[in-house]
């Protein structure tokens, strides 16, 4: 499996961020999010929201593991690319943790993993030692939040943010230009065309335009829709999404990323085609399920974090030729 699968602007990014390159290092690059759910909807489709989101694996070379320098994370947001890359140290231990949006990259379908090495292919192969009861915690977690997040939007900001737009506007300035950062200097003073409105305010502008409500490259158009509806539409598809798995991982021990059996319910949810009291309800029904289905679940109760250790350590050895 060739390098050549991974978009070059991500190989470019990482290489000018970091003190060590991608190749030789690169464990495995998995499309991750809504392609790996099957939600995704193309750019030139007017309900798209969805960014093109990559998961990264890396082993840094042991100058950037060992003694004072960790590397760990790296966050790349470039256009319709959303790229996250972890170390394997990170991504092992946040697998212990049972985040759900990384155990589910061990589940992802092979045609979206646009490359591995080795290393990747016995991760996977132990996926089972990553499953347990715990994720019930973990799943409800996110889920959760996904809720909250859906309904408790700022609104006072966002009408604080139409403002000065209009202003901006008025004044024959693209608040575009305040938004993505190009009418600020390094020192983040303001260019001359624009010094008339006061700092403080196009530097919120600028937070508030790159928050989880504004930012990326669907960004402007999630905006409108939570306008439109009143929550977050497509924090309320993750939720349902997050908890139909939750189930689903319980009962079988088989975590479900691809959706194509609900993946049109989660496509309608991001759309705004349910309303916000059936969001909930269904939500409060799997909540139940989940708190049923933990008692009676296959899964272990607790991950043998002993034999995960020495896997990783293994693995570590391994990718640095010492073994």
């Amino acid at each position: 499996m060739s390098i050549a699968n991974i978009d070059p602007r991500i190989i470019s990014g990482f290489n000018n961020a970091n003190q060590f390159k991608l190749q030789p290092h690169l464990i495995a690059a998995i499309t991750v999010g809504s392609q790996s759910h099957g939600t995704w909807t193309p750019k030139d489709n007017p309900d798209s929201i969805d960014d093109i989101d990559i998961m990264l694996i890396v082993q840094p070379p042991p100058n950037q593991a060992l003694g004072l320098y960790h590397w760990e994370h790296w966050v790349y947001k470039h256009e319709e690319l959303d790229v996250v890359a972890y170390s394997l140290n990170k991504f092992v231990s946040l697998l212990t943790k049972q985040n759900p949006n990384v155990l589910g990259v061990l589940w992802t379908k092979p045609e979206f993993v646009l490359y591995k090495t080795q290393t990747w292919d016995i991760l996977t192969d132990y996926r089972d030692s990553f499953s347990s009861r715990q994720s019930y915690e973990s799943f409800v977690g996110y889920a959760a939040g996904q809720i909250h997040r859906m309904e408790h939007f700022d609104a006072e900001s966002r009408n604080e943010m139409k403002l000065i737009e209009d202003e901006l506007t008025a004044r024959g300035v693209d608040p575009k230009k305040i938004g993505n950062g190009e009418a600020f200097a390094p020192a983040f003073s303001v260019v001359h065309d624009i010094k008339n409105i006061p700092t403080d305010r196009l530097k919120a502008y600028y937070c508030y335009y790159r928050s989880k409500y504004t930012s990326g490259y669907m960004g402007d158009k999630r905006r409108k829709l939570v306008e439109k509806f009143g929550y977050d539409c497509k924090n309320a598809s993750h939720a349902i999404r997050l908890m139909r798995m939750c189930v689903e991982f319980l009962a079988t021990g088989e975590l479900k990323v691809y959706r194509d059996e609900d993946a049109a319910d989660l496509i309608a949810i991001k759309k705004g085609e349910w309303a916000l009291e059936q969001v909930k309800t269904v939500a409060d029904e799997l909540f139940a399920q989940a708190k049923n289905m933990r008692q009676m679940s296959p899964l272990e109760e607790k991950l043998d974090e002993r034999k995960i250790n020495e896997l990783l350590v293994d693995l570590t050895l391994r990718s640095w030729g010492m073994i």
